[in-house]
C-alpha cells in the first residue's frame, strides 16, 4: 500500500510497486523501472528505497546468529558482522533521448538479476559462481570502461571475500572498489541505492570517495591475501583509470 499512497500523493500514474528482495530491495527496483521503461512506458519512473526501524523485534531475531556488530567494516580481517543504519534514498530515471529540462547526472548503461537457487547453504551465504554470472550479463562489453565498483561489502567473513574474488575475476584493469557501508552501515532495503547514489557522484568527479570512516587501515585488508593487485582500495582520494568512464554497484 505504501508505493500507492506514495502515487496519491504526488499524483504519480503509471505502475506503483512494492518491491521486498531484503538487502537487494532498492536495486531490484532500479531493474523493474529499467525494465518499464525499456518496454513502452513512455514517462520516467521514480525509484525509492526506505529504511526505518520502529520495532526492535528484528534487531533481537538477529543477535543469536551473530550477524550484528556496532560497525560495519567492509574488507577488513577484523570483519564480524554488520551494523544496522536507517536511509532513505531516490532516484529519478527516464529515457535517455527524452527532451528534459534537467541534465541527466548519469547513464544506466546496463543492469541484470539473479538468484542463486539451492546452489549455496545456508541461504545468507553468497554463490560465487552466480555472482560472477550475474556480473557477466550486465558486463559483456563494459567491463574494459570501468573504473570504479560499488560492492554490497557488509563486513562478514563469509560475503566479503566471496565478493572481492568476483570482482577480481571479471576485471583485469585497474579498478577502484569500495563498500559505502563502511561509511554509513547497512540500510538494509536502502542500500543499493546508496551504493547507486555514491557512484553517480563517483563517475561524475572521476574520483573515489575514502573508504571506511576511520575503521578501516591497509594492514587489515582482507585483498592483501586475495593477490587482487589491481584492486584499489583506500582511505583517501583515488583518481579513477584514465578513460574509465564507466561504474558498477
Amino acid at each position: 500500500m505504501l508505493s500507492g499512497q506514495v502515487s496519491y500523493f504526488l499524483h504519480f500514474t503509471g505502475p506503483s510497486a512494492a518491491v521486498d528482495t531484503a538487502c537487494a530491495s532498492g536495486l531490484s527496483a532500479v531493474a523493474m523501472g529499467e525494465m518499464n521503461l525499456r518496454y513502452g512506458w513512455d514517462g520516467a519512473v521514480a525509484v525509492g528505497a526506505l529504511s526505518l526501524y520502529d520495532m526492535w523485534s528484528y534487531t533481537l531475531a538477529c543477535l543469536p546468529g551473530a550477524m550484528l556488530s556496532g560497525r560495519c567494516q567492509p574488507f577488513s580481517m577484523k570483519a564480524n558482522g554488520y551494523g544496522r543504519a536507517e536511509g532513505v534514498g531516490a532516484v529519478a530515471m527516464r529515457h535517455l533521448g527524452a527532451d528534459l529540462a534537467v541534465p541527466p547526472l548519469a547513464e544506466l548503461r546496463g543492469i541484470a538479476q539473479d538468484s542463486d537457487g539451492a546452489s549455496v547453504t545456508p541461504i545468507t551465504r553468497p554463490s560465487p559462481s552466480q555472482q560472477l554470472e550475474c556480473m557477466r550479463m550486465v558486463w559483456r562489453s563494459e567491463a574494459a570502461d570501468c573504473g570504479a565498483v560499488e560492492c554490497h561489502g557488509t563486513g562478514t567473513p563469509v560475503g566479503d571475500p566471496t565478493e572481492v574474488n568476483s570482482v577480481g575475476d571479471m576485471v583485469s584493469q585497474r579498478v577502484c572498489i569500495g563498500g559505502v557501508k563502511g561509511n554509513i552501515n547497512h540500510t538494509e532495503s536502502t542500500a543499493g541505492i546508496a551504493g547507486l547514489i555514491k557512484m553517480v557522484n563517483v563517475v561524475q568527479q572521476q574520483t573515489m570517495c575514502p573508504h571506511g570512516a576511520g575503521h578501516w587501515s591497509p594492514e587489515l585488508s582482507i585483498l592483501s591475501t586475495k593477490q587482487k593487485e589491481h584492486l584499489i582500495l583506500s582511505t583517501e582520494c583515488q583518481q579513477l583509470r584514465e578513460g574509465a568512464r564507466a561504474a558498477g554497484v
